[in-house]
């Protein structure tokens, strides 16, 4: 007996030291709800000593941001019960409020009667915290704060059920900003993130409370219009202050930027029955103001589907033709060019041309603005590289004296780190000299990102192979830049060469730049020639080549064939080429 009273003084020695010194705030109430003890961490989490709160009612602490309906539930389950766990919002001594998971234990005594309540908590305040910042994460996107795709998604699938019950439209805005790859590539990714969330903002301040904006990656926003009663004004409203927001300059690291944006409009269910559909609209009328010169919107329409279907089989043609043998829909045909006055062969240009097997002979200007859009003028382009070093193989192996062809180069085959490695290696699988190919980049392209296109016209150069400046005239070029460039050749474009005979100015600006290319060393091919007058004008300025259906259409290989002239002694010029490639070592280029 005196043991078992021994073992139950330790034992309750034990509870004392487990309540005073427990990492749980605990405090002990009489059947009133007074305090009547509490413990260490109790005094640690809240700031209150234990002096100051014997015998108050915790409610003390209430932070009144609780709703009445939970103390409600609480009282009911402990006399009902004898327990309750659950989480409520309290202030601590210092006026700051906190969320804490509470238990509460009713403690009978031999009657039956409730004689105590045991209570126990944790400040789980952090905790919440970062399950917010975790959801904030899942539902924002992290740079501009506004929706990320994935709650964007989810929002515009609820807003086109109910308006589906209640028979309303759904406006849907997609939005992709004009020029900022360019600023985001030229000053840095910290300026355009800060460009970001200017823009962010902006949008932001557009639109209704009701309605929602996300950025859904890169520089691709969306906008999505609350079920209404809206007609196709009530889009054009918000999409007009949408283009002026992203119009204005913003001024960042002191330096004044300016973009515009691309907008694409559609409607449920006037133009799609689902979220997918209408996005995939929206975005097709996007590219169509995009495509009309930028800095516009445009609203969906039945004939846009056809020609994004249209693409779609165009892409899907190209890819077969890439991944089997693409000879079997694509093929090069050849624009002679000639030096003036003498009218003499002195080049080609290759130009590629598509053929569908059921739609027949494809537009280039269709075809190359599929493979762009798409990330497969890389590859395209590869091919007409080597096809153009076969041709000329094939002319000489048949004891033709070919002359240089002429290659358009995409703005991102350009940019490949891969170019100049694969056109040496073409080279030198047909056993080409380097002076018998040329690459054309369009005046935009030898523009952007200047310090990257010296570098690769450079290595160009340095494998002996001439670069052109084409549609010259038609783009932003700075002429103080104009000289830096490792080129040879400078190309009018067509518009200047037409306007000739007509336009004063086109004539006036024709001549000027003949005269400022001969002046930097360069030489000079007008395109499009298509009369007498326009030929005789240009002798006059002393253009040195032309090219244009005045002197010749393209044609197929065959057709080349008759003008090349015989090759009866090795070309001395190409003895200087293969010199010249030999030369440039290190730093001599």
């Amino acid at each position: 007996m005196e043991a078992s009273v021994t073992s139950m003084a330790s034992f309750s020695d034990l509870h004392a030291v487990a309540f005073e010194h427990g990492t749980e705030a605990m405090m002990i109430c009489c059947a009133e709800n007074k305090i009547l003890r509490v413990n260490d961490a109790f005094v640690r989490m809240t700031g209150f000593t234990e002096q100051s709160v014997f015998g108050k009612n915790p409610s003390f602490m209430a932070s009144g941001k609780t709703p009445s309906c939970v103390y409600e539930s609480m009282w009911e389950m402990l006399h009902s019960t004898g327990s309750w766990r659950g989480e409520i919002v309290d202030r601590k001594a210092d006026g700051t409020f906190f969320h804490k998971l509470l238990s509460i234990k009713a403690v009978r005594n031999a009657s039956g009667d409730i004689s105590n309540y045991v209570a126990s908590f944790i400040d789980v305040s952090k905790i919440k915290e970062t399950n917010e910042k975790l959801e904030t994460l899942a539902l924002k996107d992290i740079l501009t704060g506004l929706l990320n795709r994935f709650a964007f998604d989810a929002i515009l699938g609820q807003n086109i059920s109910q308006a589906r019950r209640r028979r309303e439209r759904v406006g849907f805005i997609y939005l992709d900003l004009d020029g900022f790859k360019k600023i985001n590539d030229s000053l840095g990714h910290a300026v355009g993130d800060d460009l970001l969330r200017t823009m962010a903002s902006r949008f932001r301040g557009c639109i209704r409370d009701s309605d929602a904006v996300a950025r859904l990656g890169g520089d691709e926003f969306a906008v999505m219009l609350a079920p209404q009663k809206m007609e196709k004004d009530d889009a054009r409203v918000v999409a007009e202050r949408l283009l002026d927001a992203a119009s204005k300059p913003v001024e960042l690291n002191g330096q004044l930027l300016q973009v515009s944006a691309s907008i694409g409009i559609a409607f449920f269910p006037d133009d799609a029955e689902g979220s997918a559909d209408l996005m995939q609209h929206a975005d097709t009328a996007m590219y169509e103001a995009k495509g009309r010169g930028k800095n516009a919107y445009h609203f969906f329409s039945i004939d846009l589907y056809a020609r994004a279907s249209e693409r779609l089989e165009i892409e899907s043609e190209i890819r077969k033709l890439l991944d089997r043998r693409p000879g079997d829909g694509f093929h090069l045909v050849y624009q002679p060019q000639f030096s003036l006055p003498q009218r003499k062969l002195i080049g080609v240009e290759a130009l590629l041309r598509m053929r569908h097997p059921e739609k027949g002979m494809i537009s280039p200007d269709l075809f190359i603005s599929v493979a762009e859009d798409t990330g497969l003028i890389t590859q395209l382009g590869e091919w007409v590289v080597e096809e153009s070093c076969r041709q000329i193989r094939g002319w000489r192996d048949v004891g033709l004296q070919p002359v240089p062809v002429s290659i358009n180069v995409s703005s991102r085959q350009f940019r490949s780190p891969n170019l100049e490695p694969y056109i040496r290696e073409c080279m030198t699988r047909y056993a080409i000299p380097a002076d018998l190919l040329k690459l054309e980049v369009t005046e935009s392209v030898a523009m952007e990102q200047p310090e990257q296109v010296i570098a690769t016209m450079n290595a160009l150069r340095c494998a002996g192979i001439g670069i052109s400046i084409d549609d010259f005239g038609t783009g932003y070029s700075s002429l103080s830049y104009l000289p830096r460039l490792p080129v040879d050749t400078l190309k009018i474009d067509r518009s200047f060469v037409m306007g000739i005979e007509r336009d004063p100015h086109a004539a006036t600006i024709s001549a000027a730049t003949i005269a400022m290319a001969h002046k930097l060393g360069l030489r000079v091919v007008a395109e499009g020639v298509e009369t007498e007058t326009q030929a005789a004008f240009l002798v006059e300025q002393r253009c040195d080549a032309v090219q244009g259906y005045l002197f010749g259409k393209p044609m197929l290989p065959v057709d080349i064939s008759p003008l090349l002239p015989s090759a009866k002694a090795k070309d001395s010029s190409r003895a200087k080429s293969s010199d010249k490639q030999g030369d440039c070592n290190g730093n001599s280029c």
